[in-house]
């Protein structure tokens, strides 16, 4: 079976925030570019991870915790 080919303008950079448990994330905020996702990721004086997602994922995932 062939992969599907995902073009880069598919993608978003997303900006997670650690909670109290190290591997416990929160969605912080998404951007079109990696920069403008590292310099927001910066100035979060908790520690970070900038992931790289497809823009369909990223909103799938939103709509799950906005119904929880």
């Amino acid at each position: 079976m062939a992969r599907k080919v995902t073009e880069p303008e598919h993608f978003v950079y997303i900006v997670l925030v650690q909670e109290n448990n190290e591997n416990d994330y929160t969605y912080h905020a998404d951007f079109p570019k990696f920069q403008e996702a590292k310099e927001v990721a910066k100035k979060i004086p908790r520690p970070t991870k900038v992931i790289r997602g497809r823009k369909a994922t990223v909103r799938r995932f939103l709509k799950n915790l906005e119904s929880k």
